[in-house]
Order: structure tokens, then sequence, then C-alpha cells
């Protein structure tokens, strides 16, 4: 009886570790999201230099220089959710200290900007700035994704946050993030 107890154990865990070591793992395929695609391209008036490359069937890098002088570096990734990483980097991005309020107002004029360069992100930049105009009013800390009003329903709803602000020697940097999901 005992021995029997004992197999019917080992036969359970053997099942189990078999079942687990054997089963599909989740690859580009089971991904829902659609392959990235550019947001800008070089022929767009207010863009210097764009480069596209795509990393996989998920991710993606764009580079955009504008007329500025300004510098965004576009990480286009996600599979369960669309996120699009804006690093935007200047040398006068800012007057002054680097206040929170003053990088969401930032961060606002700057979506804005790209949005009437006609961007093909996915994402309504004009709502998402005035989302984060809404937040730096509020105080709401870095980091914290607001809900863009107008921009999606219910879990489709699109997100925006302000990751992080600040200057590093004599160049300045926004970072600002656009989620899209579960799809």
């Amino acid at each position: 009886m005992l021995y029997s107890a004992l197999m019917k154990s080992h036969l359970f865990v053997l099942l189990l570790f078999c079942g687990l070591t054997l089963a599909p793992s989740a690859s580009a395929g089971d991904c829902v999201r659609a392959e990235p695609e550019p947001a800008f391209s070089s022929a767009q008036a207010g863009v210097l230099k764009h480069r596209f490359v795509a990393r996989s069937g998920q991710e993606a890098d764009e580079n955009l220089t504008l007329a500025n002088g300004e510098t965004v570096h576009i990480r286009h990734g996600g599979c369960e959710y669309v996120v699009t990483e804006l690093r935007i980097r200047g040398i006068h991005l800012f007057s002054g200290v680097v206040t929170p309020s003053a990088a969401y107002a930032k961060a606002a004029q700057l979506l804005r900007r790209l949005h009437r360069l006609a961007d093909r992100s996915g994402f309504d930049l004009a709502l998402a700035a005035h989302t984060l105009d809404a937040a730096g009013q509020r105080n709401v800390p870095y980091g914290e994704s607001v809900a863009v009003e107008g921009d999606g329903v219910e879990f489709l709803q699109a997100r925006v946050q302000l990751d992080s602000a600040g200057r590093k020697g004599k160049r300045e940097f926004l970072h600002v993030s656009l989620i899209r999901g579960p799809l």
C-alpha cells in the first residue's frame, strides 16, 4: 500500500516535470501585436535625419534629428501591450532648474511638436500632451502612468507617463512612455 502510494506520487512528479519541460513556450508567433512600423520619415518637414531599425518582430528603434537640433530616440516594443518610449535630448530643453512641473510642461510641448510632424505612432500625441499638462499641474510623480482621455476605450485606453527628466552636462533629456493594452 505504501509502495503503491509512493510510486503514484513519483509518477505524478515525473509527469508534472515532463509536462512543464515539454510545454511549448511563448514565441514571436504568439504575440498579438503587429510588427512595429516607423512613426516618422525623413520626408517630413522638420525632420533632418531619420533611421528605423527593426530589432525583432516585436521591437524596433527609430531615431530622429529635428530641425532645431533635438534628437528623439523611439523604442517601439511590447507584445501584449504596445509600448512606445521616447527619449528626447537637446541642449536647451529647459530654462533654469529642471523641476517636475517644468518637465511635464516641456514633455507636453515636445509631444505637440511631434504630433504636428504628422506621426503614425498609433497614439494621439496631442491628447497625450494635454494629459501631461494636467498631470504636471496635479504633481503626478515621475513613472506614474495616467489615462489619456479620448485615446481608446476600456482596456485599450492609452496611457502616458513621464519617466524622467534632467540634465547631464550640457545635454538635457526627457523620457516619456506611451502604453496601450492589454491587446
